[in-house]
């Protein structure tokens, strides 16, 4: 069966940026953004500086719910 767009999957956030610090770069206000199913890293691990933070193999960190 064929994907019919928009398609939203069931486990990302997505929203509207309403405020961003002097030292982001890649969000402007009243913009949309998403958060995948992944949302933070050790940012140093190889698998992180190659961009491939999902494989990070000291830190990665799921959202929990309530």
């Amino acid at each position: 069966m064929p994907t019919v767009y928009p398609c939203v999957p069931g486990h990302e956030i997505v929203g509207r940026v309403v405020k961003a610090g002097s030292a982001v770069k890649k969000f402007k206000r009243r913009r949309h953004c998403a958060v995948g199913c992944m949302v933070d890293s050790c940012a140093s691990a190889a698998s992180c500086i190659a961009g491939e933070e999902q494989y990070c193999e000291n830190q990665m960190v799921l959202p929990t719910t309530a």
